[in-house]
């Protein structure tokens, strides 16, 4: 399992850690089998911390990465693959 956190720490200083958000990822294990392991597919869930929600620590949204080279391809792009499709273009100018 791969976990993101998103932390303030305020004023520089890791002791005055504030939570505000976490991710997981999780390779549900389904390889196809004729690529020998190097596409796979994850189940990402978000959670927001406490400044975002009422209810922090539940799961906020979840998808599934389906499909991911992940043998030519890093933890930072499986993430944004799993951000585009659950937050979307929603910061645009």
């Amino acid at each position: 399992m791969i976990v993101i956190k998103v932390e303030l720490w305020k004023g520089g200083d890791p002791s005055k850690v504030e939570d505000l958000g976490r991710a997981t990822i999780t390779n549900d294990g389904h390889a196809s089998a004729n690529t020998a392991g190097e596409i796979g597919d994850y189940r990402v869930k978000l959670f927001k911390g406490a400044r975002y929600s009422r209810r922090p620590n539940e799961e906020w949204k979840a998808c599934t990465v389906s499909g991911f080279p992940r043998q030519g391809l890093g933890p930072w792009d499986l993430l944004y693959r799993a951000l585009r499709d659950l937050v979307g273009f929603r910061n645009q100018e």
